[in-house]
């Protein structure tokens, strides 16, 4: 057993290393550009980058979770082959429809940065994406250390050339695209392709039963993808609608300062474990409940510490991460984490209802929680700035998690984590933290001082979970293995 938790520190450590470059890449790069480009330049990069993050939820994310909902099945069947024929004819036939969009754009309109804008990001997706596809197999079959090392070379090769195209070539932020659409087409020379041949790909391996099923399980990728987007990034429209493009780039700087922090590490949480959650979805043990609680109480003890950094620390960040112009909205940073917390909360809920294929109660749920989302934030923009639009979110996020608990009643772990004495200590090793932190708030401490706050009570909390093992690796691999066996 002990060989077999080693099998998941492995992964962990991995995944950690392959998200750590770009994490650093980004903590570098914020406070770096966030002095050279305007908040305007931002306000119009954000707004044209989530124009085509919609377009790829509506044409690629659904395709890319059918490889991760499918891709066992076919496994079995030794039909890998037929499964990646049909997605790779989808996602060709929907970049076409994203072309034919981005040449109509273009074309009408009037603003230059905004025309280099929409080409530079159609290939940035165009390119992300059929990486993304391939990337799916070594990351189920367990070769972390393959994919991750590449995501590292990717990351720090991008940053670097970043750096050459604005210091040294006088680009604008449209770099921040082409630095990424470089290194996305040498991954596809050297490993989509070669992939492409030797899992012996062929259009006559398109068969019309296999898409329509791939389409009709893609359609609750859809409805969810393009609800949960909306829900964290529908804000800037309407910022930019009743405040100016200035306010939107100011928002979602300090939004993207949780986004590549705590959001990537709930990311790297779940793609860690995914193969290990997933044979539990798919097969339903009998204890299931017991099993996925492993999961959640993982998630708690490592993410409720986390989240809580965000909260008492958010203006120190903000003035080490962003320029001047934009730590003035340093108060998004901490709703934003408590948001992804939250949202991190929903992924077992919407996994279990996905491998049951509830449509119903999901797209119901975002569609919901994405309504009362945009009525606040039109009511309550107007009156109260840009920054109300980070609490609207949360609240649509709890509001989901409502929903879930009440419609999902199988996997509910709430009860059984509030009970737990562990959770108890851990809320309250967090309080004492919490407490000591706003006594030195009346004193005017430099930077430093909350640094070293923040690192002492981080090693004070790891050293009791781990001694405590309040994360129990061994149960985590147990179920794994029960399941497929």
């Amino acid at each position: 057993m002990a060989n077999n938790k080693n099998v998941i520190i492995k992964d962990i450590f991995w995944y950690l290393i392959g998200n750590i470059a770009p994490l650093i890449v980004g903590l570098i790069k914020s406070p770096i550009y966030t002095r050279i480009f305007s908040t305007e330049d931002y306000g119009a990069y954000s707004l044209v980058f989530l124009i085509f993050s919609y377009l790829s939820i509506i044409c690629y994310s659904w395709i890319v979770s059918c490889a991760w909902r499918f891709y066992y099945q076919y496994k079995q069947k030794n039909s890998l082959d037929i499964l990646y024929s049909n997605l790779t004819f989808l996602y060709l036939l929907f970049s076409f429809v994203i072309f034919i969009f981005s040449c109509v754009w273009i074309g009408t309109s009037g603003n230059m940065l905004v025309k280099k804008l929409i080409f530079w990001c159609f290939l940035q997706f165009f390119t992300s994406e059929i990486s993304g596809l391939f990337f799916i197999r070594p990351r189920l079959e367990g070769k972390t250390f393959y994919y991750n090392m590449i995501q590292t070379v990717r990351a720090i090769g991008n940053f670097g050339l970043l750096l050459l195209l604005t210091f040294v070539f006088d680009f604008g932020i449209e770099a921040f695209l082409i630095s990424n659409i470089v290194f996305n087409v040498i991954i596809i020379a050297f490993i989509v392709i070669p992939d492409y041949f030797r899992m012996k790909l062929s259009p006559r391996l398109i068969y019309k039963k296999e898409l329509i099923v791939l389409y009709k399980y893609g359609q609750i990728g859809i409805v969810i993808n393009i609800c949960t987007t909306l829900l964290v990034s529908s804000d800037r429209f309407i910022i930019q609608y009743f405040t100016g493009l200035s306010e939107v780039g100011i928002y979602n700087q300090n939004y993207n300062v949780a986004q590549i922090s705590i959001a990537m590490l709930i990311q790297v949480f779940w793609a860690t474990l995914n193969p290990y959650l997933l044979p539990v979805m798919e097969f339903r043990p009998p204890n299931m409940k017991q099993q996925i609680y492993e999961f959640f109480k993982m998630y708690c003890h490592c993410f409720t510490p986390i989240t809580l950094y965000f909260v008492l620390y958010a203006q120190n960040i903000a003035e080490i991460m962003l320029g001047e112009d934009f730590r003035i909205g340093y108060s998004v940073i901490l709703w934003t984490a408590v948001g992804e917390f939250v949202s991190g909360l929903c992924f077992l809920n919407i996994s279990n209802l996905k491998f049951k294929n509830e449509l119903k109660i999901l797209s119901g749920a975002f569609i919901l929680a994405l309504t009362v989302n945009i009525i606040l934030n039109v009511i309550l923009i107007p009156l109260l700035g840009y920054q109300i639009a980070a609490i609207t979110t949360v609240a649509a996020n709890l509001l989901l998690l409502l929903i879930f608990r009440y419609k999902n009643p199988e996997i509910e772990c709430y009860s059984v984590l509030f009970k737990s004495r562990n959770f108890k200590y851990c809320i309250l090793l967090l309080s004492v933290q919490t407490g000591i932190h706003f006594l030195s708030r009346h004193y005017s401490l430099p930077n430093t001082y909350y640094i070293i706050e923040g690192v002492l009570f981080c090693i004070i909390y790891a050293f009791i979970a781990i001694k405590n093992k309040w994360i129990n690796l061994n149960k985590i691999q147990l179920l794994h293995e029960t399941c497929m066996n």
